[in-house]
């Protein structure tokens, strides 16, 4: 695709974007506007439904994700290296992703979207309102699990390592009866062999008899 005339005519569009973003002799590339439009809080889709609408034509999401890591790629092949301090998430070559880290500063403007929706929401508007609340904060959780995701309790560790403890016990007892059935048996013998007391009646004597 990043041959074909169609992937040509979206990058010249992204190019025009840069340029209106950054001005037309600004340092900045296509992958800077694409970053920046992730940090936003907007999509890959909302994007390519903006390209398909100056083009004409139909343009996907996928196809500007694809135009986003070959931007990526490219410029990780003209660096020489991380910069210092740069530790985190490492990407392809070893480079931090930008369109990732994009995407985790832009889930701050996703939340602060949905809290939009919630407070200009009217009496006939609060069911659609809270709906693209929800699928915002989704997309919070899932670019920064870290800042907005759901915390597990800790009490469900707890009783995942009793329950260890408990079939780690009842292993050693049942390897103890495997490899040592001469202790159970010398246990349970004496009290086998020991006689058992028995009741005994003595006649009466013949005094008592004759009386």
């Amino acid at each position: 695709m990043s041959g074909s005339p169609k992937y040509k005519r979206i990058t010249a569009v992204i190019d025009k974007y840069t340029a209106e973003m950054f001005g037309e002799d600004a340092e900045e590339t296509p992958l800077d506007f694409l970053c920046v439009w992730l940090e936003s809080g907007r999509t890959m889709i909302d994007l390519a439904e903006t390209v398909a609408k100056d083009l004409g034509e139909i343009v996907y999401a996928a196809q500007i994700s694809q135009m986003g890591r070959k931007l990526e790629a490219a410029g990780q092949a003209e660096a020489a290296g991380p910069p210092a301090g740069q530790a985190e998430a490492a990407g392809p070559r070893g480079r931090k992703s930008r369109i990732d880290q994009a995407r985790r500063w832009g889930a701050m403007s996703l939340a602060e979207q949905s809290l939009g929706f919630l407070d200009k929401a009217t009496p006939k508007t609060a069911r659609l309102a809270e709906a693209r609340a929800k699928g915002r904060q989704w997309l919070a959780e899932r670019f920064d699990p870290e800042r907005f995701g759901t915390k597990q309790a800790p009490t469900t560790q707890v009783n995942l390592n009793l329950s260890g403890q408990h079939l780690a016990a009842f292993a050693q007892l049942t390897q103890l009866r495997l490899t040592q059935p001469e202790a159970q048996s010398d246990a349970i013998a004496p009290a086998i062999e020991q006689p058992a007391e028995v009741l005994s009646i003595e006649p009466a004597s013949s005094s008592t008899t004759e009386q």
